[in-house]
């Protein structure tokens, strides 16, 4: 008796076979569903997802404009000490191998193919410092540098001769350009001559030269830099090797030109370090420091140096 009700209210699905299932479910003439939903509940749920996406994104655009309101264009919002930089410059190097994998510069005075590379990647270097700007000025020890002015930093003045010939590569004799690292705001605080004297760290080669310097604010007013072999092996290989910095006294970065400002046409100034008569295929890694108040050496996060390994085959 149970079972002849219940037929009364149910009727048993006919069974399809798996492609008319698949034909009902893309389109159902009797439901007039397609994909399983009506025209109606379709339009409902692109509505809603219209909707919700919408509101997503202004959303989402509303929070990047109250965050860009924070920012300036022109300047880091955290500086110096607030900073992850912090306000202790590295410094950096060029040329780079063009394999950023690999560290060492190596060349064959003997193959121009070896060192072509480096030659191309000095020129690009140099390139920025050959535009014609009217807001840059030749400066000299003494500049005020918070006037808003830029200074121009002249390559031919700093570059010696012995570099122009492919930038001492051919000669056997690497140029190697060095430069700080550019940190918002920060300006260096030179050491006095009787401040530098009195540096455990500092070698007496380089007091040497800078007490040779008659002229007090040239004097007084450098970050200096100097290098050697990284360890005992690399030193007792760079024994016969003629480190030479520069034209004449330019062996530091004048203060002049700092702080930087992330002003349009800053020129960074160089040092350039010219190695002569390097160990043949002798690999030798050098260490490079910077010299002022507010400098540290850390090693480990490469403050206040840099070290390269440079292979003459």
């Amino acid at each position: 008796m149970e079972e002849k009700k219940a037929d009364e209210f149910f009727t048993r699905p006919p069974q399809l076979t798996r492609w008319q299932g698949v034909k009902q479910f893309l389109w159902n003439p009797k439901s007039k569903e397609f994909l399983g939903r009506t025209a109606k509940s379709w339009f409902q749920i692109t509505a809603f997802y219209i909707v919700l996406y919408a509101f997503l994104a202004g959303f989402f655009a509303a929070m990047l404009m109250i965050f860009y309101q924070t920012l300036d264009a022109d300047q880091p919002r955290w500086q110096l000490d607030s900073s992850r930089i912090g306000n202790s410059p590295g410094m950096g190097y060029r040329p780079k191998h063009p394999s950023p994998d690999t560290l060492t510069i190596d060349f064959n005075k003997d193959d121009p193919k070896s060192y072509s590379d480096y030659i191309k990647n000095l020129e690009e270097f140099l390139e920025g410092y050959k535009m014609e700007d009217p807001n840059l000025t030749s400066c000299d020890y003494g500049f005020d540098s918070t006037e808003g002015k830029l200074c121009r930093f002249p390559p031919s003045e700093n570059i010696p001769t012995e570099c122009s010939n492919s930038y001492g590569f051919a000669d056997g004799n690497p140029c190697i350009f060095l430069k700080l690292n550019k940190i918002f705001g920060w300006t260096p605080e030179s050491y006095t001559i009787d401040e530098l004297l009195n540096l455990p760290d500092m070698d007496d080669s380089l007091k040497n030269r800078i007490g040779n310097i008659t002229d007090q604010k040239k004097r007084e007013g450098n970050v200096w830099v100097s290098c050697e072999g990284e360890g005992e092996k690399d030193r007792e290989n760079l024994k016969d090797t003629v480190l030479t910095y520069g034209v004449e006294e330019s062996f530091g970065f004048p203060k002049y030109y700092y702080p930087y400002m992330n002003k349009a046409g800053y020129q960074a100034p160089f040092v350039v370090l010219q190695l002569v008569n390097l160990p043949k295929d002798t690999p030798v890694r050098l260490i490079c420091r910077l010299w002022a108040k507010n400098i540290v050496h850390d090693r480990q996060r490469r403050l206040g140096m840099t070290i390269l390994e440079i292979h003459s085959k």
